[in-house]
């Protein structure tokens, strides 16, 4: 399973000082590691037989017979197009986004009827920029009319650290659980000019910086209710961070700078939970999997991001996967989609922009992917693209 995409498609306008702290245009991955779950669309929390299991649904760790060292290497970027709908709000907005690195490391120990992992998962590691321009009105917010132009630029990392375990209760049922360690850090900066209808202009800004970490759960069931249908479930709880908000302004005849308001509070990820089915053909040759996420993104909404309001989002995914048995080493070929539903972030209560949806548009991805294995040995390569943005990775498994 893979949750993808923007985090919040939101603005970071900082242009009155009876404005709230609204959220920076940040990209955000939660991206499950691996390049086999890439190449299948994302479609894996019931297949979920390989190390990275750990993070998509811990259960699938008890399917690994040896001892196994898993490590990926993981690029990604993205160019947003995002659009406003209000009396007439924010007209335009754009941004960057890029992450690269060791995705992830693990290894997992099976004993009897018990699989044991520890992991590092580079959850999101991204530098975004965003420029915005647009027209405030009277009809939206408390703010004074006028033209606003503002860029964003912010670097942000969360680094994930876990031991997940699985139980084997049966034949046909498996469970798991991982406790995770969230450390993340964000510095967002800010700046705008704000040119009500007076003979005045206004500059000022806004930081927002993270430093903090928290604790998770997520668990995970599969179910093999035939011999080549499963099941399977999970439920994944994200972090929330303390965060802190300053603003302030700048003289135009002085360029003199004032702390005008510090804001803190929390900053909070949405939990995800869903599920998936899994069939495998007699032969063992074609798998085919079909996956449903559900991205609680409402629960962002709050703390540091107090004026917005923000949806929960659904996704699909969709997965083939063909290996050729006969030939060493055994070959793999593997095709997925999935959709992206647009992430509508809606500024409320005292925000300047208050009434004005900023939208993220709709995007179908499409992966494809291969693998090589041989005993104790296996390298898979993914690639996932949709308009405008690329995910391409690297794993390789070394089993003893």
């Amino acid at each position: 399973m893979k949750l993808h995409g923007l985090f919040l498609a939101g603005l970071f306008i900082a242009a009155s000082v009876n404005a709230q702290t609204d959220p920076p245009t940040l990209q955000f991955t939660f991206t499950n590691p691996g390049a086999r779950s890439l190449g299948l669309g994302g479609a894996f929390a019931a297949l979920a037989d390989d190390a990275t299991a750990a993070v998509a649904n811990p259960s699938g760790l008890v399917q690994i017979a040896r001892p196994e060292l898993s490590l990926e290497a993981r690029g990604w970027g993205d160019i947003s197009d995002t659009a406003s709908r209000g009396t007439t709000g924010i007209e335009t907005s754009s941004g960057l986004a890029t992450s690269s690195g060791v995705g992830f490391l693990s290894f997992v120990y099976p004993r009897n009827d018990w699989s044991f992992a520890i992991y590092r998962h580079q959850v999101a590691n991204l530098d975004t920029s965003t420029g915005v321009s647009g027209v405030i009105d009277d009809a939206i917010g408390p703010g004074h009319p006028g033209v606003v132009e503002a860029g964003t630029t912010s670097s942000f990392e969360i680094v994930t650290y876990g031991f997940s375990t699985a139980y084997r209760f049966s034949e046909k049922l498996d469970v798991g659980v991982s406790v995770t360690y969230f450390g993340g850090t964000l510095l967002s900066h800010t700046g705008f000019s704000y040119l009500p209808d007076t003979p005045e202009a206004r500059r000022g800004g806004k930081t927002i910086s993270v430093d903090d970490g928290d604790w998770g759960l997520s668990a995970g069931v599969i179910w093999r209710f035939h011999s080549r249908i499963s099941l399977g479930g999970f439920y994944r709880q994200a972090p929330s961070f303390r965060a802190r908000a300053e603003e302030f302004s700048i003289d135009e005849s002085t360029d003199s700078q004032e702390t005008i308001r510090i804001t803190e509070g929390k900053a909070r990820f949405p939990d995800v939970f869903g599920a998936g089915i899994v069939y495998k053909s007699e032969s063992g040759a074609m798998t085919a999997s079909a996956e449903w996420d559900h991205v609680r993104y409402s629960l962002a909404g709050g703390g540091i991001f107090e004026d917005t309001d923000v949806k929960d989002a659904d996704e699909f995914h969709l997965g083939i996967e063909y290996a050729f048995l006969g030939i060493t080493p055994i070959f793999a070929l593997r095709t997925g989609t999935w959709y992206e539903p647009g992430r509508n972030v809606r500024f409320v209560g005292d925000s300047i922009l208050a009434g004005v949806d900023i939208l993220a548009e709709s995007r179908w991805h499409y992966a494809v992917g291969f693998g090589l294995a041989i005993p104790h040995f296996q390298l898979d390569l993914g690639l996932d693209i949709s308009k405008l943005v690329g995910t391409v990775s690297l794993s390789a498994i070394v089993s003893f």
